[in-house]
This record gives structure tokens, sequence and C-alpha cells, in this order.
């Protein structure tokens, strides 16, 4: 696995562009609400994977400015109370 700090969201893009038109696996990408949002709205992800821990969090923030089809493929409950969800 091969590991990139990326410190624009145009290099992100550009970047994951780069390694999906490559030969081999997929590319999966860690980061906040922000880096999911920018790569959405780029067309760039076939699957959301979220870690939910139970915290409350203030700002309005989102991940997705526009209306998106999601369908869950599968989650994980941990008695730690995180969630995961696909």
């Amino acid at each position: 696995m091969n590991a990139l700090k990326v410190t624009s969201s145009t290099v992100l893009v550009d970047r994951v562009r780069e390694l999906e038109s490559s030969d081999g696996l997929g590319v999966t990408v860690l980061g906040g609400g922000t880096v999911a949002a920018q790569l959405g709205e780029a067309g760039l992800v076939g699957e959301y994977q979220f870690v939910i821990l139970p915290v409350a969090l203030g700002g309005d923030r989102t991940v997705f400015t526009k209306s998106r089809k999601l369908r869950l493929i599968d989650h994980w409950a941990f008695r730690s109370s995180n969630v995961v969800v696909t």
C-alpha cells in the first residue's frame, strides 16, 4: 500500500483520478467529511464507509452538498457504541 499526503483539494482529486486510471486494485482514501465531499462531488466515490461515533458536533457539517442515492450494504456495531456502515 502506498501512502500519500495531500495538501489541497485540487491535488487530491487529480491524484485519486490518476490512481483510479492505473492498473491494479481499487483506491481507499481515509479522511474526514471534507475529503469525502470533495471526492464525491468529483464523481470519484464508488462506496462510502462511515465510522459513526456517538459524539455530537455543531456547525451543520455535512458530507453531501447534493442529494445522493445511497444503499446500505452492511453495518457493524461495537460495544463502545461506535457503528460502521458501508
